[in-house]
C-alpha cells in the first residue's frame, strides 16, 4: 500500500516537473517573442539613425558652412536711434574663456560606419525578413521541445531505476521477513 501511495507521489512530482518545464519553455518563448519586438525597433531606429547621418554628413565640407549664420535683428523704432539694434549670437560665435579652437583633421561622422561587403550591403541596411526570423525561432523552438522529452526521458528512466531498486529492496526485505517468520512460529509451538 505504501509503495503505491509512494509511486503515486513520485507521479505527482514528475508530473509537476514536467509543467513547470512546459512553463519555463512558454516563458522561453514569451521572452524571444518579447526580444524580437525590441530588436525589431532598434533595427528599425538605427536605419533610420544612419539614413539621417548620410543625409546631413558630407565628408569635406566644413560643418560650420553647412548652417548659414544670420543674426536676428529688430526693426528700429522711431524712438531709439539706429545704432542700437539688438542682435542674437550664434551659438559657435560664444567662446568660453580659457578655450582654445584647434583646427585640425576633419571630425568623424557620429556613427561611423565600417566598410561594407558587396554581399553585406542590402543585408546590412534592411532588417531580416520576418520569415527568416519565424524560422529561426521554430527551430529553437524545436531544439527546446528536443531537449525537454531528452531531459523528461532521462529523468523517467532514472525514476524507473530508482523504483526498480527500491522495489527489490523492499521485495527481498519480505521475503528475508517471511523466512524469519516460519522459524521463529516454529520454535513457539
Amino acid at each position: 500500500m505504501s509503495g503505491r501511495i509512494d509511486k503515486e507521489k513520485e507521479l505527482r512530482e514528475m508530473q509537476a516537473s514536467q509543467e513547470s518545464l512546459v512553463n519555463a519553455l512558454e516563458s522561453i518563448h514569451s521572452l524571444l517573442e518579447e526580444s524580437e519586438t525590441r530588436l525589431k525597433a532598434a533595427r528599425e531606429s538605427l536605419a533610420d539613425s544612419n539614413a539621417n547621418n548620410r543625409k546631413h554628413f558630407r565628408p569635406g565640407e566644413e560643418h560650420s558652412a553647412a548652417a548659414p549664420r544670420e543674426e536676428a535683428k529688430t526693426p528700429a523704432s522711431a524712438n531709439e536711434p539706429a545704432a542700437e539694434e539688438l542682435s542674437v549670437p550664434v551659438l559657435e560665435d560664444i567662446v568660453v574663456p580659457g578655450s582654445e579652437i584647434k583646427s585640425g583633421p576633419e571630425p568623424l561622422p557620429l556613427f561611423a560606419e565600417p566598410p561594407l561587403r558587396q554581399e553585406d550591403a542590402h543585408s546590412a541596411n534592411e532588417p531580416q525578413p520576418m520569415a527568416t526570423v519565424q524560422e529561426q525561432i521554430e527551430s529553437l523552438r524545436a531544439e527546446m521541445e528536443q531537449r525537454l522529452k531528452e531531459l523528461l526521458a532521462r529523468h523517467r528512466a532514472e525514476i524507473e531505476a530508482e523504483l526498480n531498486a527500491e522495489l527489490e529492496r523492499r521485495l527481498t526485505q519480505i521475503l528475508a521477513g517471511e523466512a524469519a517468520m516460519p522459524e521463529e512460529g516454529g520454535g513457539k509451538t
